[in-house]
């Protein structure tokens, strides 16, 4: 996903791509309680806590906290699964203390902080919750393929991080749309969907949904919710290949290229940026007609011809995002990290905390 993709060089990284893991360690325990299972959740958590990315850790413990809500209350599993989870985050707590304990003692004297306490902000104040972001999140070179096109438009990595690729929209629309003609209104396919939609109202600060969100966590910068936004996406994705029949797939296609003319429709200074904008939109259109195949035929050869246009979808995003970069381009040597490289080369390697 784009925000795996776009962030791959940064901390926030290690906590991501634990997200998978949090809602399968859910499942295992939900589905039975073992030792083996409950360790795995506890030493999951500790690893989340430890990925170096609080804000990352805090919005997968939401979304795991309403995932077991869920399951509790709509799909009637014990509530001991409540107990059980809470258990295994008070061992992984413990685990994770010598990492928890500075920082919950920085955390108050942190720039952050300081700065709400100075200036509170509201939901509605945080950055990329524009027109242009929400397009990005749609498209991502609508406005210009950076470093190879000087973009017109928002072209940094918070924007792109909701970028679920194309067929992430489309299973979205096509799970809602089987939800709905089949009436599935209990069905776990209908928790991710209307999650979704919850997810995209927290990162645009919708009315009600946005302040909410943001009072439980006023000091996380919830653009980055859009980790979770591509998260639900990509697992929709399977639900729509296995469970949606010819007709939502088909009308959620329908429901994109209308998108994608209606973006086309928005008026531009100059020729180059109308070019600039349907050449972002063609791995788009490949992914539109791969989905057509698959819902006209179900075939397997179109499947995973669905699989290969995704994969070049997503790639052709992550390759101008992670490049690597000469060592002229490395942050230079400054006296902090002399030192630190200094009193690194003296701790014995065997010591249990060394830099």
């Amino acid at each position: 996903c784009g925000f795996i993709i776009g962030w791959l060089h940064f901390p926030m990284v290690t906590a991501a791509c634990l997200a998978p893991a949090v809602l399968y360690a859910i499942d295992l325990l939900a589905e039975q309680r073992t030792r083996g299972r409950f360790l795995f959740a506890a030493l999951l958590w500790t690893q989340l806590l430890f990925a170096g990315h609080p804000e990352t850790a805090a919005h997968l413990f939401w979304l795991g906290a309403v995932y077991v809500l869920w399951l509790v209350l709509g799909e009637k599993k014990p509530w001991r699964l409540i107990l059980t989870l809470g258990g295994a985050l008070a061992v992984s707590a413990l685990l994770a203390a010598p990492y928890l304990g500075p920082l919950l003692e920085t955390m108050p004297k942190s720039k952050r902080v300081a700065e709400l306490k100075n200036a509170p902000t509201s939901a509605e104040d945080l950055p990329y919750q524009d027109r242009n972001c929400a397009i990005v999140m749609f498209q991502p070179h609508f406005f210009g393929q950076v470093p190879w096109e000087k973009a017109w438009g928002p072209a940094d990595t918070e924007p792109l991080g909701g970028f679920a690729g194309m067929f992430g929209w489309v299973a979205w629309i096509a799970v809602a749309l089987q939800v709905i003609l089949r009436r599935q209104w209990r069905s776990r396919e209908m928790f991710f969907a209307v999650l979704t939609l919850f997810v995209l109202g927290v990162i645009y600060s919708w009315p009600v949904i946005g302040e909410s969100f943001h009072l439980m966590m006023p000091i996380a910068a919830n653009a980055r919710a859009r980790l979770l936004f591509t998260l639900l996406c990509a697992i929709q994705t399977a639900a729509a290949i296995d469970f949606a029949r010819r007709t939502p797939m088909l009308l959620s296609a329908l429901a994109a290229a209308v998108m994608l003319v209606l973006l086309l429709r928005i008026p531009m200074a100059s020729a180059y940026r109308f070019d600039t904008a349907v050449l972002g939109m063609l791995p788009g259109i490949a992914v539109l007609i791969a989905v057509s195949f698959v819902a006209l035929t179900r075939h397997k050869a179109a499947v995973l011809a669905l699989l290969v246009v995704v994969i070049a979808d997503l790639f052709l995003i992550g390759r101008d995002r992670s490049m690597p970069l000469p060592d002229r381009m490395l942050y230079p040597t400054t006296p902090m990290i002399a030192k630190l490289q200094e009193l690194a080369a003296k701790t014995p390697p065997n010591r249990p905390f060394r830099f």
